[in-house]
């Protein structure tokens, strides 16, 4: 059974060991530190003992400037990931369902994602969850990865979706 929980700095030690191929080792300790300021929540999902899934939720909205000015109040969710083992389990389903739930009780009435616009599976899914395109246009992200040992800044054209929290 996976649950979900908010990082706890106890954590970072197995994620560094388990999840090191889903981001950059000191992204975890940003993440915790951001959490810790209250301007965001990293969530891990947990089957057992192991971290096999994460996904952050920023209450600032998104970093990129063109959502910022456009769209207001309306938290980010960033770095849905699972683990390639337990991948087609409905953990990702489950990680976003947890993230909705959370930043429905803060408050928020709406929540935003980008997505990378070749990337049909995570459309798919974002669409079945009821995220909507925000009709302003394609929005150039950018995050940092780990390539070969050597981290590497990657920007993607991006479509950014919406979905209205009932």
């Amino acid at each position: 059974m996976v649950k979900i929980r908010p990082i706890k700095k106890q954590n970072l030690e197995i994620l560094y060991k388990e999840m090191f191929d889903s981001a950059v080792p000191w992204l975890h300790g940003k993440n915790l530190a951001e959490q810790i300021k209250g301007n965001s929540v990293w969530l891990i999902a947990w089957q057992d003992k192991l971290p096999v899934g994460h996904i952050q939720i920023t209450f600032k909205n998104s970093e990129v400037k063109k959502i910022r000015k456009q769209i207001k109040r309306c938290p980010h969710l960033s770095t849905l990931y699972v683990n390639s083992k337990f991948r087609r389990k409905g953990i990702a389903k489950k990680i976003m369902k947890y993230a909705e739930k959370l930043v429905k009780k803060k408050g928020y009435k709406r929540v935003g994602l980008s997505v990378e616009k070749d990337n049909k599976f995570l459309n798919n899914l974002y669409e079945k969850l009821g995220y909507k395109d925000w009709k302003k246009g394609i929005v150039l992200d950018s995050w940092q990865e780990l390539h070969n040992k050597k981290l590497k800044r990657i920007s993607e054209k991006c479509n950014y979706l919406i979905k209205n929290l009932k």
